[in-house]
């Protein structure tokens, strides 16, 4: 009865809060990364990148897992060919460390630990249990880990891809193609993540000439391993709206943006 009456308190103290809506269409509201040039403010109110631009606004947004985040924009190309666009958050947790899909991703099934040390420069790890440890392709260790995924964002992460897991009697053995920086004790326990990129509503590989309106919403703090959109990654504290323009292009390549807003319900 009392968690009822502490849920039913929470929803009314949600529908009291006042909508907001946060506007960013000025060039003052964002900072811009990963060019020599600068975002530009267009005689029409659009803004307009030209080149490989990360863009992030310069506030924060504290996240209230009660509330309801909206972010929408509108974009095309101007010039370039094949010109890709990345719409979402930036995701920071409580500590305000910048995280990723790779810090959350955990792979389930896969906790193990260290049998043997792992010396600095090594490139064998002999671990409890490896049985789950397959489909390597792009999968990383993580170590300091907890099954009960409390450990969650992780930033202890071995950033070298694994050669071969094989059985060896009641222990496995893992190799990894390139020697590791870090020394890990026997006992010391690791799981393998997936890796990835950030919370994106929308990734266009192919931005067209005519303006096209993206939406994305997110509600609550996950208590789970991975990303889904309709829900902030385990860990999220405070977040960033998130624009990446031109990824891989010349600075021929130019994207011009305009009507971008969060609304927060």
């Amino acid at each position: 009865m009392k968690k009822l009456f502490l849920t039913a308190a929470a929803m009314m103290t949600a529908s009291a809060l006042p909508a907001q809506q946060r506007t960013f269409n000025q060039t003052e509201d964002w900072l811009v990364g990963g060019s020599k040039l600068k975002l530009e403010q267009k005689a029409d109110g659009a803004l307009s990148g030209a080149g490989p631009m990360v863009l992030t606004t310069k506030d924060f947004i504290v996240i209230d897992p009660v509330r309801r985040y909206s972010l929408s924009g509108t974009f095309r190309k101007v010039s370039g060919e094949n010109v890709p666009l990345y719409f979402g958050f930036q995701l920071y947790d409580k500590n305000g460390r910048e995280f990723n899909l790779a810090q959350v991703n955990a792979v389930r099934g896969t906790d193990t630990e260290l049998t043997e040390p792992l010396a600095k420069g090594g490139r064998v790890l002999k671990i409890t249990d490896g049985s789950r440890w397959n489909n390597l392709a792009g999968k990383r260790i993580v170590w300091n880990t907890d099954p009960s995924f409390s450990d969650l964002p992780n930033f202890n992460i071995l950033g070298i891809e694994i050669e071969s897991v094989k059985q060896e009697d009641r222990s496995w053995t893992v190799t990894l193609k390139t020697p590791v920086s870090a020394a890990l004790p026997a006992g010391t326990k690791l799981r393998l993540h997936q890796p990835g990129g950030t919370l994106y509503y929308d990734v266009i590989r192919y931005l067209g000439t005519d303006w096209k309106t993206i939406r994305g919403t997110s509600k609550g703090i996950d208590t789970k391993p991975g990303i889904r959109g309709s829900i902030f990654p385990v860990g999220t504290f405070k977040v960033k709206p998130l624009l990446i323009l031109n990824l891989g292009k010349k600075e021929d390549a130019v994207t011009e943006i305009k009507d971008v807003m969060l609304s927060i319900e």
